[in-house]
Order: C-alpha cells, then structure tokens, then sequence
C-alpha cells in the first residue's frame, strides 16, 4: 500500500514536470509564430495605412 502512494506521488511529480515542459514549449512555440508573422502584420498595416 505505502508503495503504491510513493508510486502516485512519484507520478504525479513526473506528471507536473511534465506539464510545465508541455507550457513552456507550447508558450515558446507561441512566440516564435508571432514573431514570424510580425512582418505580414506590418505589411499590411502599412499598406491600409498607405492607401
């Protein structure tokens, strides 16, 4: 019985690590795509602006 729980804590200390990993990357990814489509925002912000 202690064995299971040590096994549970165990899990869910992998499981939290493993969600922050998943937030970190997904956060990272995120800011990667905005800077990628930076430029077409000012693009076409430019060109209304311009028109």
């Amino acid at each position: 019985m202690l064995g299971n729980i040590r096994n549970l804590s165990d899990f869910a200390e992998t499981f939290k690590i493993f969600t922050h990993l998943m937030i970190i990357i997904y956060s990272l990814l995120h800011a990667l795509e905005k800077e990628d489509d930076h430029p077409m925002h000012n693009q076409s912000y430019s060109k209304c602006c311009s028109s």
